[in-house]
């Protein structure tokens, strides 16, 4: 595809190491190296650890001061400016949190097209709007929108009365880890000690407050297994880490334990470990679990869990009952019995998600949508 100059402003409500994150600045990457020029504005709501990889894309940058109200000043590699005055083509917002800025930006941008990156679950959109009816509104006054997996369109198109020919289904890609110092997570992958990985964000709904309860089930179920549960994500201080070693410390499981705060390459998490631990209690896609399972790593979720389930084509030697600890848990025991099931089970799933993810196909699936807005 041969494009004509378009200017285009993306909305990012953070620049961390959250999945839609790293999405936005892949999506940028490709865009700059595979048509430089497309001119590339960026609007961050907040920053955060990878705000600087931005600004090192973006043509421009702003930044939005939340609590004041005012939109400020931030040296990008290029410019300085400090208000929205430009002719946009397209303005793109990533995930819902952006989409009240993304409905009043338009209003000063009238030849701007609308398109929204629906990352969320209809859960955490009840979460972020408590007005359903006004998120409804807005969403439907949005020209295009990109869901990350059937989940999320069905739900979407159920809740909020989205038409399905507004809604794109592309699942996210996967980019290339940035190229920076692995860190030393002083653990080694070994015979002797499996390691069993949960990744994201603490919080109740990527399930982490379940872990000391995997942790003494297991113990209790098979108590010669030598394991440990590697938690990354957050900071060492985070209240959902402090209560999870607390917990444990009262059940002396502490060695079954291991954290490690938010990194940017997660390679050397994926190099020790043995299967990932999808215990979320819903997700729209899965970033993590999509490329656990291109490394063939084996991946353990629940079914009802959104996109997880949808990855793990509702796999039954993969997925557990919803909540249902006991089955989680027999589950992993066997795995470390009978890994060569659960292998070939991940070898099906991986050939399947490396033609979904693919990072130039799916990069260039979105620039379409851009493109023809």
């Amino acid at each position: 595809m041969i494009a004509k100059s378009k200017k285009i402003l993306f909305i990012a409500h953070e620049a961390t190491l959250s999945g839609s994150s790293l999405q936005l600045l892949g999506l940028m990457q490709w865009i700059k190296s595979n048509h430089p020029e497309v001119i590339l504005h960026l609007l961050f709501l907040n920053e955060g650890i990878i705000a600087e990889d931005f600004k090192n894309i973006a043509d421009y940058c702003f930044s939005i001061h939340q609590k004041q109200g005012l939109i400020s000043k931030i040296k990008s590699k290029f410019f300085h400016f400090n208000q929205i005055h430009d002719d946009y083509d397209v303005i793109f917002g990533n995930t819902i949190v952006t989409l009240d800025y993304l409905i009043n930006i338009k209003k000063t941008q009238k030849k701007a097209k609308t398109l929204l990156h629906f990352h969320e679950t209809v859960y955490l959109s009840q979460l972020f709007y408590s007005n359903q009816d006004d998120f409804a509104r807005k969403l439907n006054q949005v020209e295009q929108i990109i869901s990350v997996s059937d989940y999320v369109k069905e739900a979407i198109m159920k809740e909020y009365n989205i038409s399905e020919d507004k809604i794109s289904k592309i699942y996210p890609f996967l980019s290339p880890q940035l190229e920076i110092q692995r860190p030393d997570l002083g653990l080694e992958k070994g015979q002797e000690e499996y390691i069993f990985t949960a990744i994201g964000n603490p919080h109740l709904v990527k399930g982490f407050d379940l872990i000391p309860q995997i942790i003494s089930k297991i113990v209790k179920k098979a108590p010669h297994l030598q394991f440990k549960i590697l938690c990354v994500g957050g900071v060492e201080n985070h209240p959902m880490i402090q209560t999870i070693k607390n917990d444990l410390k009262k059940m002396s499981l502490s060695a079954y334990f291991h954290h490690q705060p938010q990194i940017k390459n997660t390679d050397a998490v994926y190099e020790v470990t043995d299967a990932l631990l999808m215990i979320s209690r819903e997700e729209s896609f899965s970033v993590v679990t999509a490329e656990a399972l291109k490394k063939g790593l084996p991946v353990l979720s629940f079914k009802g869990s959104g996109g997880p389930e949808e990855l793990l084509n509702k796999n039954e030697l993969l997925t557990s009952e919803y909540q249902n600890l006991e089955m989680y848990c027999d589950k992993i025991i066997d795995f470390t019995n009978h890994p060569e099931a659960y292998y070939r089970a991940t070898e099906n799933l991986r050939k399947t998600i490396l033609n979904h993810t693919d990072y130039h196909l799916q990069c260039e699936k979105i620039f379409s949508i851009i493109y023809h807005l």
